[in-house]
């Protein structure tokens, strides 16, 4: 993630290169919070937001670059875990029009202030327009901040993710209800899996749940989902549908599987008209050969 005060550099950015994954994916539906002064809850019905476009020019992107210059994650580990992060809940709420979940995306939260901006690894804001084109988060333009907010240590940033005056000076200002914050690797902080819900003027820790043969987990008010950590690895449990919500590796095993099936499928219907085929030829046959000893036995009888 980026501290305010940062000067811009350059690189991808990542919630464009995985539209395609966005697009395909038609995977678990839910209702989804409006955003509120409390925290938001599940059974919240979302407003419609009207679509709004933005021209991309050169003036824009000189004052709000899209770029910070630092890479997407700083370890195989971390990317991974962005990545299953990010596509797990693209996937959840690609349902839902009025739903951004992005990664690795700036925002910027004051108006002709370049500086005022992070880049946190996964969020998602409710009531706000998905847009595949979106290049940067302006808080001003979308008329409000993140709903959920997730940071995945690693070496080179965990000091400045888990520094709480940044939570304090400007996700709370800014009106972030939750922050997240997971160490994969178990190194950086204890317990690996931290949430904290803003109330009134300062965050407080979400308490752990209990989950058979679950180490860790926190429920999410916001996101109405629990948080496990599973092999190391961060996974959504829906209380609702009593599921884990599908990541994009399982996705495109379905995906596969259903192909499969159906060519297994086709390739039975092809065997059966085959068969049917061979039999009506057979019977085409028999009836020819009958038909030309009836003549032969008529014949002869003459």
């Amino acid at each position: 993630m980026l501290a305010a005060g940062q000067p811009p550099c350059h690189s991808p950015c990542y919630a464009s290169h995985t539209a395609q994954f966005s697009q395909r994916a038609s995977g678990i539906s839910s209702k989804i919070p409006q955003q509120s002064t409390s925290l938001a809850t599940p059974s919240t019905v979302s407003r419609q937001i009207p679509r709004r476009t933005f021209s991309w020019d050169i003036e824009r992107e000189r004052k709000y670059p899209s770029s910070d210059g630092r890479r997407m994650a700083q370890s195989m580990t971390q990317a991974r875990e962005l990545t299953q992060v990010f596509t797990t809940l693209r996937h959840h709420y690609s349902e839902d029009p009025n739903v951004e979940v992005c990664a690795d995306l700036l925002i910027y939260y004051k108006k002709g202030d370049s500086q005022r901006r992070l880049a946190p690894d996964v969020f998602v804001a409710f009531g706000v327009r998905e847009d595949l084109d979106r290049q940067t988060y302006n808080v001003w333009e979308e008329g409000k901040a993140p709903d959920w907010v997730l940071e995945i240590l690693a070496a080179s940033t965990y000091k400045e993710d888990l520094d709480p005056k940044l939570r304090q000076r400007t996700y709370r200002r800014m009106g972030v209800q939750e922050v997240w914050l997971f160490d994969p690797i178990g190194e950086f902080t204890h317990p690996r899996l931290q949430g904290l819900h803003l109330a009134g003027q300062a965050y407080r820790p979400l308490p752990e749940i209990e989950v058979p043969q679950v180490p860790l987990a926190v429920s999410s008010p916001v996101l109405g989902l629990q948080l496990h950590v599973r092999d190391d690895s961060l996974r959504f449990w829906n209380p609702r549908t009593g599921q884990y919500l599908i990541t994009w590796a399982e996705s495109l095993r379905e995906l596969q599987e259903a192909r499969q099936r159906r060519l297994r499928a086709e390739q039975r219907r092809l065997k059966a008209r085959q068969r049917r085929l061979k039999a009506e030829q057979e019977l085409e046959a028999f009836r020819q050969r009958f038909n030309a000893k009836e003549s032969q036995a008529d014949a002869s009888a003459e």
